[in-house]
């Protein structure tokens, strides 16, 4: 996936996620969305199988075949689940926290979520 697909991408969950669209539409979205997710997934690992056998590994482990299915399906369902599960309480959790304080979710969100977002990357370096 280009940067351009990963522009139009951002700018489709963009606005499903601000346009009242109905819940048959913003479903539909998330299937493509999904879909184009599994699709870069694949292209990743698919140009890492080209790589080189001198050049470093990125993905999972550092060997010339590609990783078993029975591997990395559970690895991704495992994520992907983390990540759903992650945004659900995080949200939940802006939701109460703007109502007790009597401010707009939107700008708590705004001033917390690049913070949250950030902090894992700081503490991996």
């Amino acid at each position: 996936m280009s940067h351009s697909h990963s522009l139009i991408a951002y700018i489709v969950a963009l606005g499903a996620g601000t346009l009242n669209l109905g819940e048959a539409v913003r479903i539909g979205i998330a299937a493509v969305l999904i879909a184009s997710y599994g699709y870069y997934v694949w292209e990743s690992m698919r140009c890492e199988r080209d790589l080189c056998k001198d050049a470093k590994c990125r993905y999972f482990h550092c060997h010339p075949m590609m990783p078993h299915r029975y591997r990395v399906i559970p690895q991704m369902t495992a994520a992907v689940n983390g990540v759903v599960t992650g945004v659900s309480v995080w949200v939940r959790e802006v939701m109460r926290l703007s109502e007790s304080l009597g401010v707009s979710a939107l700008l708590i969100s705004l001033r917390f979520t690049p913070i949250a977002t950030e902090l894992p990357e700081e503490f991996n370096r």
